[in-house]
């Protein structure tokens, strides 16, 4: 490329990284090629992921990092449930990727470029939009990891899209209390919010309906696989920039969908639904009366 034209590619591709934009310039390489000729680069699938989870991990942990060093016990319940659900969220998918993509879009790769993209993959689709990988040749299980990490997104108050890693886990820990017979969620020795379990609950459902609305609109409009559209809509709603290469076959209702997930999804759907919907204070309270749940 030249040493002008390699420093441009190199300062582009941190920014673009670091801000979960998903934009690259490797065309130069192949159509649509995105960071494939580097699947076996260590250095480039470290620096690369490095960037994007310094992004998507939200800069409030930052502030708590920068502020309390190492002293896990003094993080606040924030930071210890994003550090602790991203390096889960890193691990586990990686070890499905390992396993379900030998055949699948890792076929013909050494067992070094299987583990660096199996990381970079797992790393990738919290909203960073680069590949290493053909995702047409993804499996099944992997095409299933993948939907949930593009909708479960990064941090809040990061360049990452998605319902974002917080609501997820409050969700689950909610869940998760239900079934222990416990009243409130609770992490780390701390109770959760159950104004924000609420709200987690209803941004998850709500990105969720979007998803699959435009996913039926697309359907109707033309005949694509649907597989192909689940994953370009949930990649559209949580601004995450993947596809399985069927953007560019989208008719214009089509795109017109996709453009508008996109816009929402970057507001965020709670937010957007606020936006056009009318605040009322509530003046009074309605009875309770309980329905059959389950």
């Amino acid at each position: 490329l030249g040493l002008g034209r390699g420093i441009w590619f190199a300062l582009f591709h941190a920014v673009s990284a670091f801000c979960n934009a998903g934009f690259d310039l490797m065309g130069v390489f192949g159509a649509y090629s995105s960071l494939t000729p580097f699947a076996g680069d260590a250095l480039v699938n470290t620096v690369i992921m490095a960037l994007i989870l310094i992004g998507g991990i939200g800069f409030f942990i930052w502030g708590d990092l920068i502020e309390n060093g190492l002293r896990f016990s003094s993080y606040s319940l924030h930071t210890k449930i994003m550090l602790f659900a991203t390096a889960v969220l890193v691990l586990a998918p990686a070890v499905v990727f390992f396993f379900s993509e030998a055949d699948g879009a890792f076929a013909g790769m050494s067992l070094g470029e299987r583990v660096l993209a199996s990381f970079f993959q797992s790393v990738t689709f919290r909203t960073a939009g680069f590949n290493t990988a053909d995702f047409t040749n993804m499996s099944g299980g992997g095409w299933l990891v993948s939907l949930f990490l593009m909708f479960v997104g990064g941090g809040v108050g990061s360049t990452a899209g998605g319902v974002k890693v917080t609501s997820i886990v409050a969700v689950a820990l909610s869940s998760l209390s239900v079934v222990s017979g416990k009243k409130d969620a609770e992490a780390f020795g701390r109770r959760l919010d159950a104004e924000q379990v609420s709200r987690a609950y209803a941004i998850c459902v709500y990105t969720l309906i979007l998803a699959l609305a435009g996913s039926l609109i697309i359907l109707l409009a033309q005949p694509l696989p649907a597989k192909d559209v689940l994953f370009e809509t949930f990649s559209a709603v949580c601004t995450v920039g993947v596809s399985t290469g069927i953007t560019r076959e989208l008719a214009p209702v089509s795109r017109i969908v996709i453009m508008l997930l996109m816009y929402i999804g970057r507001l965020g759907s709670v937010s957007a639904l606020m936006a056009v919907a009318e605040k009322r204070g509530a003046r009074l309270q309605l009875p309770v009366e309980k329905i059959i749940i389950g």
